[in-house]
């Protein structure tokens, strides 16, 4: 019999909540309840323990089942505890069903003694089923719709998350992240929420079960892990925001690298894959071809103001991992090491964001191979891994000294594939990552992740520095097609709700660059990689040819200044295409995608289109993101407007067809003001309304007058709109602030 445990008033009253309703037979058993109704059903705990499963089932497991309350850190809980017992052989696991104050729950286990033989499996299955939602629906439950949030660069790659009907579109496996639960009102979020390297979901008979990563080979008493399951009513995108609030409140995880992220806040240089000079210096060396650059950006005005350095610049071993991350001879100049880093920094004056990869087993640093450090130790030809935090003080410390602001680490998912002790143990891959996150604390360095799973991503709720992700593929343009790493919408939701800047790598800006490490590719999508690299709110990067730098392209993301002009949160998908996408209900057929930014928290929307197969009639409740509320009078507009027209949920804006690949079309919302004027912003700009242009908008009697941003000699061009026509203002800087009024004036 199912009894709800004692909720508090608090969690009663919750809106939408989330609750586990346990059995009261000392079972495992549970209901999950959202708002009233049950949605699954679950129990049958089980574990894999001295090389064989235990259960009540079979009677190698006795259960105990009692009621308690508590404080943790997510805050006050009622639970059912549970008390797991072997039988026959040693086995001990502590486990509650928590239900909070403010209507969510979790399922937490704890080793209370060292368990060996655990390895049940391979990366893609589980030691555990704790808890374990069966596939099958109760009767009476809502049609569930499903987002799965997974696989390399957290959307499998480029190509979205998985999306379709319960059960068919769970995150399982090694790659697994959080799974996004929908009816027509309310989302559920169930994800890992602690022991983020080995916390894993796997389907085990006709259940959805957590539990720990079955290569695991041994667990340790005092081991914890624990399941979140986050919902409401506020929508998709919302709730999963809402689960990054408490996510990130559990760990501490703030804004401030994220606001202060320099390299995520202003135009740079790439050298990535798919880029010109990726392995293709076309000079002596690569000292000439970053110089090429720089001097051909500063003729045509691109504030260029950090470089991103690639695999190219370090020693490798011949297993193509890090030997020695310094710079190979002749790499920049002829004799190689820290020294011609430190000199390349003082020519170029850019800030570096630079790229490591895996460890070799040859790898100089290791004590093994004559170094100072002690590595994991090389299994079958395996990756290796460094084991002292003063490895990572020196390597993040030393890299300082020649311009490193950024640390990018690369190839993780291949590094957790490839070191055994990550993937058998419980610790080391947590360990690892903390690590190298508490050397750039203490030497002030963001990290960005790059080739990351979802689980990496989650683990950088415990490491501040981290406020960078890769959030798709390398761009890579080939054979005249675009390429796919434009498709950040559904990775961008979850980046965003851990505080990380989403980067969807560099891009062009001419369609065909010469000589290029692409050879003479044809790449029609330029405009599509800039505008999504902009409505990103993270990383910029141009990977141009220095004769082939394209400013009136570029300079569309940016102040003159190098400061990007971001909106205020990344552009994700909007929810009616999410629900379409899996199959529950009526939304646009294709990517319809949304942000906004903020001026003086007046809120100025941005809807993004691309491969949109039939024109859609978009209402404002579509535009449901969460931050200040819209105003109630509002105009929209699209690029390059002859006029604006009102929208409201009665005037619907009309999305027109984006059939054929890197088509895009952009729409634009901005508030009425009470004197009838709307601030439109700069036209040229892929955000005209952008909060690191404008300071704020002010009425003053019959004019709008908009504080603007910039660097003295930058020419704005700012436009106003009132009774659906535009008037468009020019002004020149004299120093950084600058005042323009919709009656034509300029003040300084």
């Amino acid at each position: 019999m199912f009894i709800p445990l004692l909720l508090s008033a608090a969690a009663l009253c919750a809106p939408s909540s989330v609750f586990i309703e346990s059995s009261r037979d000392a079972t495992g058993a549970f209901n999950i309840v959202v708002d009233g109704r049950v949605w699954l059903t679950g129990g049958n705990a089980t574990f894999f323990s001295g090389g064989k499963w235990l259960s009540k089932a079979d009677g190698s497991l006795k259960i105990d089942q009692k009621e308690v309350e508590g404080v943790d850190e997510f805050g006050h809980f009622v639970a059912a505890h549970f008390t797991f017992v072997g039988t026959s052989s040693p086995f001990h696991v502590e486990a509650m069903a928590k239900n909070y104050d403010d209507g969510f729950a979790a399922f937490d286990l704890e080793y209370i003694i060292e368990i060996n033989n655990t390895n049940s499996s391979d990366q893609d299955g589980v030691s555990a089923t704790y808890p374990s939602f069966d596939l099958d629906l109760p009767t009476g439950a809502p049609k569930i719709g499903v987002m799965g949030l997974t696989g390399p660069f957290i959307d499998k790659t480029s190509s979205g998350p998985i999306m379709g009907m319960w059960p068919d579109a769970i995150s399982i496996g090694r790659e697994c992240g959080p799974t996004v639960l929908f009816d027509d009102n309310h989302t559920v979020v169930i994800s890992a929420s602690s022991a983020f390297m080995v916390h894993s979901f796997a389907v085990i008979g006709n259940a959805f079960a957590a539990g720990i990563m079955g290569s695991v080979k041994q667990v340790p008493a005092g081991f914890k892990i624990s399941t979140i399951l986050s919902g409401g009513s506020a929508g998709i995108n919302n709730e999963i925001q809402v689960w990054g609030d408490r996510l990130r409140g559990r760990y501490q995880k703030n804004w401030d690298t994220y606001n202060t992220d320099f390299t995520a806040q202003h135009l740079g240089y790439n050298t990535d894959h798919g880029t010109y000079y990726y392995y293709n210096p076309t000079q002596l060396n690569y000292t000439g071809a970053l110089l090429q650059v720089k001097k051909a950006a500063n003729e045509k005005k691109i504030p260029f103001r950090h470089v991103l350095l690639d695999s190219w610049w370090y020693v490798r071993g011949a297993d193509n991992g890090v030997s020695n991350w310094t710079a190979a001879p002749g790499t920049f100049y002829a004799n190689g090491g820290d020294a011609d880093l430190v000199r390349l920094h003082q020519e170029t004056e850019w800030p570096v964001i630079a790229h490591n990869r895996y460890w070799s087993a040859s790898t100089t640093y290791a004590k093994y191979n004559g170094g100072t450090f002690d590595f994991s130790p090389v299994v079958n030809g395996s990756y290796v891994l460094p084991l002292e935090q003063r490895f990572w003080d020196e390597l993040i410390g030393n890299a300082t000294k020649w311009g490193l602001r950024t640390y990018e680490q690369d190839w993780l998912f291949n590094e957790f594939r490839n070191v055994p002790l990550i993937y058998e143990t419980t610790t080391w891959g947590r360990k690892w990552l903390m690590q190298m996150g508490e050397a750039a604390s203490k030497h002030n360095i963001n990290i960005q992740y790059c080739m990351p799973w979802p689980r990496h991503a989650l683990q950088s709720l415990e490491i501040q520095p981290v406020s960078q992700i890769r959030a798709s593929g390398d761009y890579v343009p080939q054979n005249n097609q675009p390429s796919d790493n434009w498709n950040i919408g559904g990775s961008s939701i979850l980046a965003h709700a851990l505080a990380l800047r989403p980067f969807k790598d560099s891009f062009w800006s001419m369609v065909q660059e010469p000589g290029s490490s692409c050879n003479d590719t044809l790449n029609p999508d330029i405009e599509r990689a800039a505008a999504v690299a902009t409505l990103s709110a993270g990383p910029v990067t141009s990977g141009d040819g220095a004769d082939y730098l394209n400013a009136t392209l570029i300079m569309k993301s940016t102040r003159a200044d190098g400061v990007l002009l971001h909106p205020s949160r990344p552009c994700t998908f909007i929810d009616s295409f999410i629900r379409a996408s899996a199959g529950q209900g009526n939304g646009p057929k294709g990517h319809v995608w949304s942000t906004f930014s903020l001026v003086n928290q007046s809120r100025h929307d941005i809807v993004f289109t691309t491969e949109l197969n039939e024109t859609y009639s978009l209402r404002p409740s579509e535009l449901n993101l969460r931050g200040p509320r819209r105003s109630i009078e509002m105009v929209a507009f699209s690029t390059t407007p002859t006029a604006v027209s009102t929208f409201s949920e009665t005037s619907p804006l009309m999305l027109r067809k984006t059939m054929w690949h890197g088509d895009i079309a952009l729409y634009y919302t901005s508030p009425v003001q009470s004197n009838g004027w709307a601030l439109l912003g700069e036209l040229d700009k892929w955000v005209p309304a952008s909060g690191n242009r404008f300071l704020s908008v002010s009425v003053d009697g019959n004019d709008l007058i908009a504080t603007c941003m910039g660097s003295a000699g930058e020419t704005v061009h700012v436009s106003f709109a009132k009774d659906s026509k535009i008037t468009t203002v020019t002004c020149t800087f004299k120093e950084e602030l600058l005042r323009v009024s919709s009656n034509t004036t300029c003040f300084f």
